[in-house]
């Protein structure tokens, strides 16, 4: 896969609270479907080597779908309108918080520099992040996840990965665990969590997606005990409400502490 040639140029953009783009690279198209293979491989050939946690179960299988599409029917979109892509299976559609005012707004009417630049991006004009501002994390609360994107070297489209579950095709998304520090760190574990890992684990995605582009202080940076652990939050055999989870370990209550200590000295650069 691709690195960028600029090493510092953010591999993310923030398309609407809580929903990151996360930059793959220009791929061709056998490494696009390496992606779909790994992750077909840990769901259901259990290439994880352990059995699979209940969210890691939600997503019944992935699908590389037109950037420009996905822009052009979000665009389109009203809360209550059931919108498709091409390639999806006779009845199926995205899910309905696509169509909600703030997850359109990219499309419609972007409100601030992530928004146009991932609307130019679907409309075919390259992953351009060198004009934006380091992001400054905000606290978890709120659902958060990623959408994998590439260019396709054979075509030169711009594409977006997204899953399927039970309720129709999305990005990789979901709620906020008592374990998240960060709206990144939510975002990173439910992605983690949902494609099975086939982008590597919570810390892994961390590194590689939000590792340039983040405001954080000297201290913070150089003494990050979650970003490497994150992938050790306990297991949730329950649902999304925080009942039927297992205890966090005392050690790790006390590096999510830090982090948050050391979260109330980010700035905006």
């Amino acid at each position: 896969m691709e690195q960028t040639s600029n090493t510092t140029c953010r591999r993310f953009m923030q398309i609407w609270p809580g929903g990151f783009a996360v930059w793959l690279g220009k791929l061709h198209p056998q490494e696009m479907q390496a992606v779909i293979t790994s992750f077909t491989h840990n769901r259901y050939h259990n290439g994880l080597g352990r059995p699979l946690k209940r969210c890691e179960r939600e997503m019944l299988e992935l699908q590389w779908f037109s950037a420009q599409e996905f822009e052009d029917v979000i665009r389109l979109a009203t809360p209550a309108t059931k919108i498709s892509l091409a390639g999806m299976q006779k009845g199926d559609s995205l899910r309905r918080f696509l169509s909600e005012n703030w997850a359109t707004d990219f499309a419609k009417c972007p409100r601030n520099d992530d928004q146009l630049a991932f609307r130019l991006f679907c409309q075919g004009q390259g992953w351009d992040t060198t004009k934006l501002r380091s992001l400054t994390p905000k606290p978890a609360g709120i659902p958060a996840g990623a959408m994998p994107c590439c260019i396709n070297v054979k075509t030169g489209l711009p594409m977006v990965l997204l899953g399927r579950e039970h309720r129709g095709w999305c990005c990789f998304q979901g709620n906020a665990d008592s374990c998240d520090t960060s709206l990144l760190h939510t975002a990173c574990r439910e992605a983690a969590e949902e494609l099975c890992s086939c982008l590597g684990d919570a810390g892994a995605m961390m590194d590689r997606f939000f590792l340039h582009g983040v405001a954080v202080s000297a201290a913070s940076r150089n003494q990050d005990p979650i970003r490497n652990r994150i992938h050790l939050a306990p297991d949730r055999v329950g649902g999304g409400s925080g009942t039927g989870r297992k205890r966090i370990p005392k050690t790790l209550m006390k590096d999510i502490s830090a982090r948050k200590v050391a979260m109330r000295g980010w700035v905006r650069n």
